[in-house]
């Protein structure tokens, strides 16, 4: 609906820009309602516009392409590089940042599996900030699921721990590790 409004606008644009050239045939009265009509049009599609951005609900659910174990730097961004739905766009597989794009409530969660004999230690990040950790021993999986609110540019990314204590982690590739955010509410 919004590309079509966005053409829709376009055309209109363009129409108006090239059309006064062509109609020099009508009358005032004529031209001055086709103009008129114009610009009703063109606004009416930017309220569309508008609305169409502000009743989008963001959402993403990412995954490792890779699976087996991967093995973990201190500070490191796990990069969950499949993406499952993103609506909004605001998930970048590329960086492993979702940059929320509609301020609001969110349910954000994680889950990430550790490797056998080892620990595992992962935070959610709001703008470098804490927000909460999710653990896992011995081939367990370590999760939380929160909400958290969040401001349009706001960062949200899943970076491994940096704490003396962490020493040769590894996190569980493919579908068994995930990172999801869903838009709940203003």
């Amino acid at each position: 609906m919004e590309k079509f409004l966005s053409k829709l606008l376009i055309f209109l644009v363009l129409y108006n820009t090239y059309t006064p050239s062509i109609a020099v045939y009508c009358d005032d009265d004529t031209c001055n309602l086709g103009k008129e009509l114009t610009a009703l049009v063109k606004r009416e599609v930017e309220k569309g516009l508008a609305r169409a951005k502000q009743e989008i609900r963001p959402a993403f659910t990412a995954h490792f392409k890779t699976g087996g174990m991967i093995p973990l730097a201190k500070g490191q961004i796990l990069i969950f590089d499949k993406v499952q739905i993103n609506v909004g766009g605001g998930y970048n597989p590329t960086t492993g940042y979702f940059i929320v794009p509609k301020a609001g409530l969110y349910l954000v969660s994680c889950t990430v599996r550790s490797n056998g004999g080892k620990h595992l230690h992962v935070w959610l990040k709001k703008n470098d900030n804490r927000v909460t950790l999710a653990y896992g021993e011995n081939w367990n999986e370590g999760s939380f699921s929160i909400p958290v609110q969040a401001a349009e540019g706001d960062r949200l990314v899943i970076v491994h721990d940096t704490g003396s204590y962490v020493n040769n982690e590894y996190v569980q590739g493919g579908i068994i590790s995930f990172f999801s955010a869903v838009f709940i509410s203003d």
